[in-house]
């Protein structure tokens, strides 16, 4: 479940960078290449949580994602967990290179990160 909830909070990022808006237009989106997830605490029912996810690291071609799972009936982490996704052409079934609008949207959404070179 905890993989489930750092997906459902990737999902929403997309959506807030309008991500497949992008890849309906270009058929250049995200592909998940690893993730990993830290277990500090068991949830347990019930409980309500709340789901992080950030980007720590980009470049043209990969996006480096951190999460955390926020437990409130715990009131601490209760896990974290990383991602790493690369673009895909899903047309040319290969790597690719992010569409720069979407870099933009990424860039514009976290202060101060900044668009590597690798």
């Amino acid at each position: 479940m905890y993989f489930r909830y750092l997906e459902s909070a990737r999902i929403a990022y997309a959506e807030r960078i309008n991500r497949y808006q992008y890849q309906q237009d270009t058929g250049i989106g995200p592909i998940l290449a690893a993730t990993s997830c830290n277990f500090i605490k068991p949830l347990r029912y019930p409980d309500a949580i709340s789901v992080g996810c950030r980007t720590v690291y980009l470049t043209e071609v990969e996006i480096r994602q951190e999460h955390a799972i926020y437990s409130q009936r715990l009131k601490r982490l209760a896990a974290t967990g990383t991602a790493t996704i690369v673009a895909y052409d899903y047309r040319q079934l290969r790597r690719s290179a992010f569409p720069r609008p979407l870099l933009d949207r990424i860039l514009e959404l976290e202060a101060g990160l900044q668009l590597r070179t690798k």
